[in-house]
């Protein structure tokens, strides 16, 4: 996706916006996070919802950032935190095993084949995934590209995890990306849960 910049986008007023860029949050349970947020509108639709949890958005492009971080300002969501980093230097701000559910809505498909490492559906990555996942939790992958549903759903047997639910065309849900809410006019929507 791509984001319009924003003079306002630097790591130095994310900072003074609250970005996490520390390991503050190591020793929190209860945590429900979301791999490439974008906009931030379904993590933060979440977080408003569930005030008694807490959700954690990591996404690498400051311009995003800054969108999810001027929601969280104007609707006082105090129960959402964002990073701007990489997920796979995840665990420089949360620990193993802290993870209650980890969302993963719409990643770039990466289709060229040099460029499967990148894809989040990749065994590397589902490996990240299911360490920072506690026992019982889950992976929520969903997409409009079938190649990548069935790829996670290959690499998942092979990291262990078990396959609690799939849908080839997922039902509109109460919160969905703005992307999604786009691409339903025009495919089916992929969904599959994934346990630890």
């Amino acid at each position: 996706m791509r984001y319009r910049r924003n003079k306002y986008a630097t790591l130095d007023n994310l900072i003074k916006m609250g970005l996490l860029t520390d390991d503050s949050l190591k020793k929190t349970n209860n945590i429900l996070l979301e791999v490439g947020s974008g906009r931030g509108k379904f993590i933060s639709s979440l977080a408003l919802l569930n005030k008694e949890l807490i959700y954690v958005a990591v996404e690498k492009n400051y311009n995003a950032c800054y969108q999810i971080m001027k929601i969280k300002e104007n609707l006082q969501i105090d129960n959402l935190f964002v990073i701007r980093d990489d997920c796979i230097n995840i665990f420089n701000y949360l620990e193993k095993e802290s993870i209650n559910e980890i969302y993963i809505n719409f990643p770039d498909p990466w289709l060229k084949n040099r460029n499967a490492k990148n894809r989040l559906v990749g065994l590397d990555f589902l490996g990240l995934f299911y360490s920072l996942l506690k026992k019982g939790g889950v992976l929520i992958f969903t997409s409009d590209e079938k190649n990548l549903y069935d790829e996670i759903i290959l690499n998942s047997l092979a990291k262990q995890f078990k396959i609690r639910e799939k849908t080839e065309d997922l039902p509109i849900r109460e919160i969905m990306t703005e992307y999604e809410i786009k691409k339903r006019l025009s495919t089916n929507i992929y969904q599959v849960i994934l346990e630890k």
